[in-house]
């Protein structure tokens, strides 16, 4: 993929609601990684979640930006035709890219959403 390009990102509430109450789960120190089949489209769309809980806007932003960093890199790899909603625990606050990065590989690996 064209890094430029933009990741089709999931904005609906309910299907947050959805992915949460029937998708495939891997959790890990930082995240927790829900995976669920998407019939109806041709390409993989990621949903980024974090809680008031883990701190302010600007910390809460900040996660954001780096779990949306860390997945770009992983977006050409990855199966299509999937819904993926990433929830930062509070660990992931502290992390750095290429921490994030390991994790959602570790994650998706164990989901097995790369392609052979």
């Amino acid at each position: 993929m064209n890094e430029s390009k933009k990741i089709p990102t999931l904005k609906q509430r309910h299907m947050f609601g959805k992915v949460y109450s029937k998708a495939a789960f891997k959790s890990t120190k930082g995240v927790v990684v829900y995976c669920l089949k998407n019939y109806d489209r041709k390409r993989t769309v990621l949903g980024i979640s974090v809680s008031k809980k883990r701190g302010n806007a600007v910390v809460r932003n900040r996660t954001r930006r780096i779990i949306k960093e860390a997945y770009r890199g992983l977006y050409g790899k990855l199966k299509k035709g999937y819904i993926i909603v990433i929830t930062a625990r509070q660990a992931c606050t502290l992390y750095k890219t290429y921490d994030v990065e390991k994790e959602l590989i570790y994650a998706l690996d164990s989901l097995k959403l790369f392609v052979e």
